[in-house]
């Protein structure tokens, strides 16, 4: 939900979006959280087929510790994913070590869902306890 492979060209890379964290759901070290199998398959609806625009930010790095590409993407240049899904409740907004572009929108979005008890925040679901 948070990771996807992008192909540019005759390339696929590996992104992680910026600003927000999905439920655990391929990390062998770890059991499936709660929700992230419903995260990771929104991301597929989001994201499958779709053309998608990369927007970098210049307060983080090009790159993380894994290698895989840091961004936003904007689907059809118009949907912002990550904010996407932070409001519907598919992921949590988070920070790592500094400040982001988008960080008070995607903070706003969850405490929104929050309220709203959307996705994981529903207490039918996980309270927000998707760890």
């Amino acid at each position: 939900g948070d990771t996807l492979n992008v192909r540019m060209g005759s390339e696929i890379s590996k992104v992680r979006v910026i600003g927000i964290n999905t439920p655990e759901t391929v990390d062998p070290r770890r059991p499936v959280g709660c929700f992230g199998s419903e995260a990771s398959q929104q991301a597929k609806r989001l994201l499958t087929g779709q053309s998608v625009w990369l927007e970098a930010d210049g307060t983080q790095d090009e790159t993380d510790k894994y290698g895989r590409l840091l961004a936003f993407v904007w689907i059809d240049n118009s949907t912002d994913f990550g904010l996407q899904m932070i409001r519907d409740g598919f992921a949590k907004e988070y920070t790592y070590k500094l400040p982001y572009r988008y960080q008070e929108t995607y903070r706003s979005a969850e405490r929104a869902a929050r309220k709203a008890g959307v996705g994981l925040w529903g207490p039918s679901t996980c309270a927000g306890n998707t760890g």
